[in-house]
């Protein structure tokens, strides 16, 4: 559904439009849905021509610069992958006029059917059509949201939960074009009248996003610009951020290539099998590729336009920068890992052996030396038992499987009175066994206590 709905939108972008709004309703299971622009509209004759497949010049024509189409079919293929009604309203010059496309009415004979203007009002939601000019498609009997729902009772909620991916994929996708830009946004997108956020893949608002060169490649005369970004570690994203890296895939899940078309982006989170494997130490690389409308043949961009694959002249220039970036991703990354490490685990010795990497206790540690000279023989060998137990359950999956999702691990620090009275006591073990005031205080902010605390 949200990739038909994107296919609907950008007519509507093409048609000159800069606010479109979607409604959807689910009354008695029967889920309808709109698409409502403010664009230019159509004629009564444009409007037949619209509603022929193929209508305009296919993928070979030549088509304006911000044309969002290729092969003429977007409207109905898209439409009909999700419904088995389709009808469009269009008002310009002050005259409205309506077709519709009933595929249980057309098994016999294809005829399109026309409205006429005593027949406008029972069509639903056209009052939402603006009154200077503008274009509704209406899909009703959506018999793909009923098919795929588990039950009769579980359509309008199946139907929901489709709104809401809906609204994610558009947010992306459409993201170049909701983006304020010169004081004002250029595109307003709304579900039910709530604005549709851009998601922007790159974090360009963060001071810790990492902008390189831009880089151009001339393909038949026509520039493909090249831009690549390093983003933060979710570690340094806003809360809301996270989850939505997390929602899409995770850092890792959405490396690579992000392939725009007049501004509208087009397939994402892909190598183009010019690396071998998304690595967690790459997935903080992000490769901008912008390319016109002239060379869609060249990329083998399909009819859903949600796949492309770049053309033999690029892929060298493209190698060449995913070395560039994945090596710059990778030093963030390892970098960051080993600051981790030298903050928080100066209780942990990393030993690296033929057996592998293990991480085990430093029994040296002033805050275990200090307290196991307080315990008798027998407490001593009972504590180190303990210690190599806890050394030989830690959760190394569960914690590798968190930090793919994007979580950043953290200490658990509960902040009652009782956590601060351990610490205090803590501190008064090591004073007692000679240790200075400085390196307790090393060891608390080791152990998640803050400087001020």
């Amino acid at each position: 559904m949200e990739t038909a709905i994107a296919d609907i939108i950008d007519n509507s972008i093409t048609a000159g439009a800069i606010q479109v709004d979607i409604f959807h309703a689910c009354e008695d299971s029967n889920p309808q849905l709109a698409i409502i622009d403010n664009g230019k509209g159509m004629t009564p004759d444009e409007l037949v021509e619209a509603m022929r497949a193929g209508g305009r010049n296919g993928p070979i024509g030549v088509r304006s610069q911000g044309d969002m189409g290729r092969f003429g079919l977007g409207l109905k293929t898209a439409s009909f992958s999700q419904c088995r009604r389709l009808t469009v309203v269009s008002r310009k010059n002050g005259m409205v006029s309506a077709a519709c496309w009933d595929l249980d009415e057309i098994s016999d004979t294809w005829s399109l059917i026309l409205f006429d203007s005593n027949e406008l009002s029972a069509i639903p939601m056209i009052n939402e059509i603006p009154l200077e000019s503008g274009t509704m498609v209406l899909w009703e009997k959506m018999d793909r949201v009923q098919s795929f729902s588990l039950s009769i009772l579980r359509i309008c909620d199946y139907f929901l939960e489709r709104i809401e991916a809906v609204r994610s994929h558009i947010g992306l996708v459409f993201h170049r074009f909701i983006e304020k830009q010169h004081g004002g946004a250029s595109l307003d997108i709304r579900i039910n009248r709530r604005p549709v956020s851009a998601l922007d893949p790159y974090f360009r608002d963060y001071t810790a996003t990492q902008k390189l060169e831009t880089e151009f490649i001339t393909i038949r005369g026509c520039l493909v610009e090249v831009r690549a970004f390093i983003i933060p570690h979710s570690s340094k994203l806003r809360a809301a951020d996270r989850v939505s890296l997390q929602t899409q895939g995770g850092a890792a899940g959405t490396q690579g290539f992000y392939v725009y078309r007049n501004r509208r982006l087009l397939a994402w989170g892909d190598w183009f099998r010019l690396r071998r494997a998304k690595t967690e130490a790459s997935g903080l690389a992000r490769v901008m590729i912008d390319i016109p409308n002239a060379l869609d043949d060249l990329w083998g961009l399909d009819i859903k336009k949600s796949s492309v694959s770049p053309p033999e002249t690029v892929r060298h220039e493209l190698r060449r920068i995913i070395e560039r970036i994945t090596d710059c991703s990778t030093r963030t990354y390892t970098s960051r890992g080993q600051r981790l490490a030298e903050r928080r685990y100066a209780l942990w010795q990393r030993i690296n052996n033929n057996e592998g990497i293990s991480y085990v206790l430093d029994r040296n540690h002033p805050l275990l030396t200090s307290f196991t000279q307080t315990l008798t023989e027998e407490s001593c060998c009972q504590f180190n038992s303990i210690l190599m137990l806890i050394e030989k359950t830690i959760p190394v999956e569960a914690i590798h499987n968190d930090s793919l999702g994007g979580n950043e691990i953290e200490f658990h620090r509960d902040g009652d009175d009782d956590t601060a009275a351990r610490y205090a006591l803590l501190a008064c073990l090591m004073r007692n066994q000679g240790i200075s005031d400085e390196k307790i205080a090393e060891v608390m902010v080791a152990l998640g206590m803050s400087k001020r605390e």
